[in-house]
Protein backbone atom coordinates (compact mmCIF):
# COMPACT_ATOMS: atom_id res chain seq x y z
CA UNK A 1 0.00 0.00 0.00
CA UNK A 2 1.08 3.30 -1.08
CA UNK A 3 2.11 5.76 1.67
CA UNK A 4 1.33 9.63 1.19
CA UNK A 5 3.63 12.06 1.35
CA UNK A 6 3.07 15.58 3.00
CA UNK A 7 5.70 18.11 1.81
CA UNK A 8 6.11 21.62 3.04
CA UNK A 9 8.08 24.74 1.78
CA UNK A 10 8.11 27.84 4.25
CA UNK A 11 8.74 30.99 2.87
CA UNK A 12 9.83 33.71 5.22
CA UNK A 13 10.13 37.35 4.35
CA UNK A 14 11.43 40.84 6.14
CA UNK A 15 12.90 43.90 5.16
CA UNK A 16 16.04 45.20 5.53
CA UNK A 17 15.49 49.32 5.22
CA UNK A 18 19.03 50.37 5.06
CA UNK A 19 19.94 47.91 2.21
CA UNK A 20 19.67 49.13 -1.06
CA UNK A 21 18.10 45.94 -1.89
CA UNK A 22 15.82 45.17 1.45
CA UNK A 23 14.17 42.20 0.33
CA UNK A 24 15.10 39.43 2.37
CA UNK A 25 13.79 35.82 2.11
CA UNK A 26 14.67 32.38 3.67
CA UNK A 27 13.21 29.33 2.65
CA UNK A 28 13.11 25.88 4.67
CA UNK A 29 11.74 22.81 2.68
CA UNK A 30 11.05 18.90 2.82
CA UNK A 31 9.60 16.69 0.34
CA UNK A 32 8.20 14.75 3.47
CA UNK A 33 7.66 16.25 6.74
CA UNK A 34 7.85 13.23 8.33
CA UNK A 35 11.84 13.23 7.73
CA UNK A 36 11.97 16.70 9.08
CA UNK A 37 13.68 19.75 6.84
CA UNK A 38 16.41 19.50 4.39
CA UNK A 39 17.96 22.80 4.90
CA UNK A 40 17.11 26.46 4.89
CA UNK A 41 18.77 29.00 1.98
CA UNK A 42 17.95 32.84 2.12
CA UNK A 43 16.68 35.11 -1.14
CA UNK A 44 16.92 38.48 -1.70
CA UNK A 45 15.53 39.33 -5.11
CA UNK A 46 12.00 38.25 -6.12
CA UNK A 47 12.21 35.86 -9.51
CA UNK A 48 14.78 33.50 -7.55
CA UNK A 49 12.15 33.61 -4.53
CA UNK A 50 10.03 32.44 -7.96
CA UNK A 51 12.30 29.71 -9.12
CA UNK A 52 12.51 28.39 -6.20
CA UNK A 53 9.24 27.96 -5.26
CA UNK A 54 8.47 27.08 -9.00
CA UNK A 55 11.70 24.06 -8.80
CA UNK A 56 10.37 22.80 -5.56
CA UNK A 57 6.55 22.29 -6.63
CA UNK A 58 7.95 20.44 -9.56
CA UNK A 59 10.00 18.51 -7.60
CA UNK A 60 6.52 17.46 -5.31
CA UNK A 61 5.02 16.61 -8.54
CA UNK A 62 7.72 14.43 -10.14
CA UNK A 63 7.36 12.56 -6.52
CA UNK A 64 3.75 11.96 -6.65
CA UNK A 65 3.82 10.80 -9.87
CA UNK A 66 6.45 8.71 -8.98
Amino acid sequence: MPTERTALLIVRVWFEAESPTPLRVQVRQTMDVTEGFEGAFSLAEPGAVIEAVRVWLERVEALAEA
